[in-house]
């Protein structure tokens, strides 16, 4: 078999791949959440079963500092009560807001730098005076680490448990052996555990949706890293050997199985609530055909309603 048989065939079972993958629409709901989508099945984000699931207490203590800085540094002071008091409650999820479009601005200049690596060129990491430190210190792991970058910001998607999510690099590592690394940047002030489960439900994954829209077989990473980057410019790296990434990925699979638990317990509410709120409206108007009934007993029996399901 000649070259261009061989490119042929490649070729062939590229286009059949493409054609048996699903095709994978991210758009964000109302919340800001990603959502991943295909004709017919929805998938839940991984950060998405992560915050449902997954205990933060951590969150708690940051939510109060929050609040405490901004009462000492006093910009709600000449607001009326009401307003001070939204403007405090509110102030943790403007920080939230804060650290998450500072970390959307980073990942995009991480995924602009590397991308002329994809065609063989050499990176140009170019300075911004707003994020030069986290740009140095992604520029000394790559150096530390890495010899080749394989793909940038990629979707993947499984199908065994209906979750999808995007990975931010897939390398080659400049160790011996240069086995496939997973890596996924962080921009917080420490690595959490929950950053291990969430690269373990990327890396077990099924299918692999790449920047220039090839769909693919996910193939298992050897190995994985979570990397924070820091203001000043360096990095912490904390790896993941393939034993960890299974036991992390059978953690996760116990994790998707609770949300939809936590899913379908909503549904039975609401539908239990509905059922309730439907059986005493009838109960009430039966009795008023029946007897008529005094202002008194009237307005004890909608309060009970109220009281139960919370209705008008």
């Amino acid at each position: 078999m000649d070259i261009s048989e061989l490119k042929a065939a490649a070729a062939e079972a590229a286009a059949a791949v493409a054609e048996i993958a699903p095709k994978v629409e991210v758009h964000e709901d109302s919340s800001g959440r990603r959502v991943y989508e295909t004709k017919g099945k929805r998938y839940v984000s991984v950060t998405t079963i992560l915050e449902a699931t997954y205990p933060r207490p951590h969150l708690a203590g940051w939510g109060a500092s929050v609040v405490a800085r901004e009462a000492i540094a006093g910009r709600h002071i000449g607001m009326g009560e009401k307003e001070a008091y939204s403007y405090l409650q509110r102030s943790p999820y403007r920080e939230m807001r804060r650290k998450a479009d500072r970390g959307r601005d980073i990942h995009a200049q991480i995924e602009g730098t590397l991308q002329p690596a994809l065609e063989g060129r050499t990176p140009v990491w170019w300075k911004d005076p707003n994020l030069e430190g986290y740009l140095d210190g992604a520029r000394a792991f790559c150096t530390d680490y890495l010899s080749e970058v394989l793909a940038l910001e990629c979707k993947v998607f499984s199908d065994a448990h209906s979750y999808a999510g995007s990975a931010d690099m897939w390398a080659r590592s400049n160790r011996e052996g240069g086995e496939v690394l997973l890596v996924d940047w962080k921009t917080g002030k420490r690595i959490h555990p929950d950053h291990a489960l969430q690269l373990a439900a990327y890396a077990g994954a099924d299918w692999m949706v790449d920047s220039q829209g090839n769909v693919r077989r996910m193939a298992r990473p050897a190995a994985a890293a979570v990397v924070r980057l820091d203001e000043k410019g360096g990095y912490e790296a904390r790896f993941l050997s393939p034993l960890k990434l299974d036991a992390y990925f059978t953690k996760f699979v116990r994790l998707v199985e609770m949300k939809k638990f936590l899913d379908l317990g909503d549904e039975t509410w609401d539908a239990t609530r509905k059922g309730c709120r439907r059986r005493l409206t009838l109960k009430l108007r039966r009795y008023r055909k029946k007897m008529r009934l005094t202002p008194l007993y009237r307005r004890r029996l909608i309060d009970t309603r109220r009281r139960l399901i919370g209705g008008r």
